[in-house]
């Protein structure tokens, strides 16, 4: 007799811990432009590139591009909706899944992307159980 899941579906919200670890590293990658043993020219050239890079990331941050919603039905497999429209997605066996953080490499029709999932993302019971199917499913396709 087979078992009964229930789909796993999830909504990724901000992270208020991805906006503190964008924030942290642009500053370090700043103080390190600082103290490097270089011309101040290339000094001012490496901190406008930081800069750069530290509102391109912020804007994605505002723009809501690591939020979304993923899905799991033993039926369907893995899905991620897109403007309210799921579409089948493979997770790719390099996806990384930490106590704190996943990241999942994932194969949309032809593309490869990257979802990153902070635990402060989603709720921690939410967290735990996408962890576990993830490495189950993981299991499965080694």
């Amino acid at each position: 007799m087979a078992k009964f899941e229930p789909p796993l579906f999830i909504e990724i919200h901000q992270s208020q811990s991805l906006f503190i670890f964008i924030v942290t590293v642009h500053f370090l990658a700043i103080l390190s432009c600082i103290v490097i043993g270089a011309l101040l020219l290339v000094k001012l050239l490496l901190i406008v590139l930081v800069c750069c890079s530290f509102y391109f990331h912020v804007q994605r941050y505002r723009q809501g591009y690591y939020l979304g919603t993923i899905k799991y039905t033993k039926e369907f497999a893995w899905q991620l909706a897109t403007s309210q429209q799921f579409f089948a997605i493979q997770i790719i066996n390099s996806s990384v899944i930490t106590s704190f953080i996943i990241v999942l490499h994932i194969k949309v029709a032809s593309q490869h992307r990257n979802l990153l999932i902070c635990s402060d993302a989603i709720p921690n019971e939410t967290f735990r159980q996408l962890r576990v199917a993830l490495k189950i499913n993981a299991q499965n396709l080694e």
